[in-house]
């Protein structure tokens, strides 16, 4: 509203930009629309007097609104955001059925409650609209409780049943942690497994509220399974540890066949007897308790029982003896037997016989592969006395003398002499004097009844000597005789002599004659006596020397000799024993001849090539000498020969090329055979030698 001074006497009249304002003649002009304003006073003298301009400006009406950012229709506890028409300066007033609500002073409200709002907004110019009513429905939420049938914390394998309490028409969905529980949709839900569970609980409006979580605890039993160090078969006296699972606070209780093991209250038993075992574990902490699911099966066999040992004979016993020793028997029963603790090598049986001393065991194995071992059997072999003579001084006396022998004892022994396997009368002690020749022992009997008889000590008596021949008296030149004396004794010395000289050499028990002539040897006891043997005469004879001829049919040696034997290739010719011989076939021939006195000698050999053709060499006069040999074998023959000398044996031992003489020294006394061939190879002799 424009308004100027009024007076009586005034008139007035109100001007805009257009001009004249039809009708505008008060003293006051409402102005309804933008422009500029003045007014033109007169008065009663007709003067006038125009105002200074005055602006009006006539501003915009906001055109109030709300625009609901979402549903105006939504559950308890959620809200919906209310949009005001905005524009520069505006300012808003919010209101709730038609009450200010405080502080709701924004271009947007979140609306939580239930009602009709509507927003008050004035322009920068003051100018105030005031929009329709928005109106907001909020539904109720569903209320929920839940309750547990029992204890939320439980040990593996029990469970709980938690029910909901809503309204009637709601609607159930049970879900843990973040994950819905896929067809829990029932009031009650049952569980054994640990988790935190809650309800979410739907009414007919839609609205829906989680109950408050209910936190269920499910504690693991404990592990009862048993764990077995060993094989669950054994023999009695063994044991197999059985194990389970440890914890802290947990509680054991061993059972053998359903009954509590007094004292098994560890997490480990070690069991020997047979049963079938089983533990039960409870957690002290949550009292859960487990049970062996399947029991451990303990087969215990039993033992042999070898308690005693049957003794059949003494115990004690001196060597030689025994005593048999038995174990008990049993259906497939198998034995060791023991001395001192080591095997007896083929001692399986169920009995020994004990020859030796020693600590003797059987251990019994039964056919479950069970092993027992027997108390120990002392066994004891005295040990027989040391019967071993000496002598005072030399078992050989001369007529008249004696020799004193003994033994060493000890404290205990007793003492028999024999003479001849013959007690002496009297001979009890340690020594004994003999004065005549016999074969002189001892028995010695100890304390313990173990006797021992010495070997048989042989007395000499020397009385006249003689000297013994074991070829006769005759003697082949070239050949020897051995000689011996009739007496043989320890510890004499012998002295032969030819023809009343000592025999270089000659100091040994027997002698090898070589020459004719009387023998005799004198025989000295060392430190006692000397005897001399009655005399021996060995007659020597001439060696026959044998030589064999052939005429293109025949052999010929001399005649007069005692017998003859001819030889073929070394081999005697049956029925050949004539002073000649008709060959048959080729090969190397010789005689062996004997005179009246017994000595012998062999021809040299003629070799025969080819009968059929008069023989090269028939008319060779080959030579071999001196037959016996000692060092050097002469071969004469009109050509050069080689040698071969071989054994009996057909070994060949000297080998010599183109030789008049062989060196036969290295041989021992003995036959031998030599062969001769010419330089084609052809053998043209064989004759047999005695190597001295």
């Amino acid at each position: 509203m424009v308004t100027a001074d009024s007076a009586l006497s005034y008139t007035f009249q109100w001007y805009n930009a257009a001009g004249a304002i039809s009708g505008a003649t008060n003293a006051a002009y409402t102005a309804t629309t933008s422009d500029s304003y003045y007014v033109i006073v007169t008065n009663a003298y007709s003067c006038t007097a125009t105002s200074a301009a005055t602006v009006v400006t006539v501003g915009a009406i906001p055109g109030a609104g709300i625009a609901p950012a979402g549903p105006t229709t939504f559950c308890s506890g959620s809200n919906v955001v209310l949009d005001a028409t905005t524009g520069a300066g505006f300012a808003y007033t919010w209101y709730l059925n038609g009450v200010l609500i405080t502080g709701a002073t924004g271009a947007t409200y979140t609306a939580t409650n239930a009602g009709d709002y509507t927003v008050l907004i004035t322009s920068g110019l003051g100018c105030p609209d005031s929009s329709a009513p928005v109106t907001i429905t909020v539904n109720p939420l569903p209320t929920v409780t839940v309750t547990a049938s029992g204890p939320t914390i439980f040990c593996s394998g029990g469970s709980v049943t938690l029910t909901a309490t809503a309204d009637a028409g709601d609607t159930y969905q049970w879900n843990t942690g973040t994950t819905i529980i896929v067809g829990a949709t029932d009031s009650a839900y049952t569980t054994g497994v640990a988790g935190g569970y809650y309800i979410v609980v739907t009414n007919s409006y839609g609205c829906s509220v989680n109950s408050v979580t209910t936190n269920v605890t499910v504690n693991p039993l404990p592990n009862a399974t048993i764990t077995v160090g060993g094989p669950t078969t054994f023999c009695e006296g063994s044991n197999v540890l059985l194990s389970t699972s440890t914890g802290a606070g947990y509680i054991y209780q061993w059972y053998n066949n359903g009954t509590p093991i007094v004292g098994a209250n560890s997490a480990s038993y070690l069991a020997t007897l047979a049963g079938y075992y089983t533990v039960v574990i409870i957690n002290s902490g949550t009292s859960c308790t487990a049970t062996t699911a399947t029991p451990v099966n303990i087969t215990v066999n039993p033992l042999p029982s070898p308690d005693t040992i049957t003794v059949t004979g003494d115990l004690v016993f001196c060597p030689g003896g025994s005593v048999s020793l038995s174990a008990p028997a049993g259906s497939g029963y198998t034995y060791q037997w023991y001395n001192s603790g080591t095997p007896v090598t083929g001692a399986t049986g169920i009995s020994i016989t004990a020859t030796t001393s020693g600590n003797y065991d059987v251990a019994i194995t039964s056919p479950f592969g069970c092993t027992a071992t027997s108390p120990v059997v002392v066994v004891d072999v005295t040990p027989v006395p040391v019967a071993t003579v000496s002598f005072s001084g030399s078992p050989v006396f001369c007529t008249g003398g004696s020799v004193t022998m003994s033994v060493s004892g000890v404290a205990g022994d007793t003492y028999q002499w024999y003479n001849d396997a013959v007690a002496v009368a009297g001979a009890t002690s340690a020594s004994y004097t003999a004065s005549t020749t016999s074969a002189i022992t001892v028995k010695i009997t100890n304390a313990g009844g173990c006797s021992a008889t010495s070997v048989i000590e042989n007395i000499t008596e020397i009385g006249t000597p003689r000297v013994v021949s074991f070829g006769g008296a005759t003697l082949c030149q070239g050949n020897s005789i051995i000689l011996e004396t009739n007496i043989s004794a320890i510890g004499v010395t012998y002295t032969w002599q030819l023809n009343g000289s000592d025999i270089p050499g000659g100091s040994a028990g027997a002698l090898d004659a070589v020459a004719g002539g009387s023998y005799d040897c004198i025989i000295t006891v060392p430190g006692t006596c000397t005897v001399t043997s009655s005399p021996l005469v060995l007659t020597m004879y001439p060696t026959p020397d044998p030589t064999i001829s052939f005429d293109g049919k025949a052999f010929y040696t001399q005649i007069g000799y005692a017998s003859y034997q001819w030889y073929e290739n070394t081999t005697a010719i049956a029925g050949a024993t004539t002073y000649s011989l008709v060959p048959t076939t080729d090969g190397s021939y010789l005689v062996d001849v004997s005179d009246s006195a017994g000595c012998r000698a062999y021809s040299t050999s003629i070799v025969l090539t080819n009968l059929a053709v008069a023989n090269t060499y028939a008319n060779y006069a080959i030579r071999v000498y001196p037959n016996p040999v000692g060092d050097l074998l002469f071969i004469q023959a009109p050509i050069r020969l080689s040698a071969r000398v071989s054994g009996i044996d057909g070994r060949i031992l000297i080998s010599t090329e183109s030789t008049q003489q062989v060196d036969v020294s290295i041989l021992a006394p003995g036959i031998y055979f030599l062969e001769l061939y010419d330089d084609e190879l052809n053998r043209v002799s064989v004759q047999k030698i005695t190597k001295n």
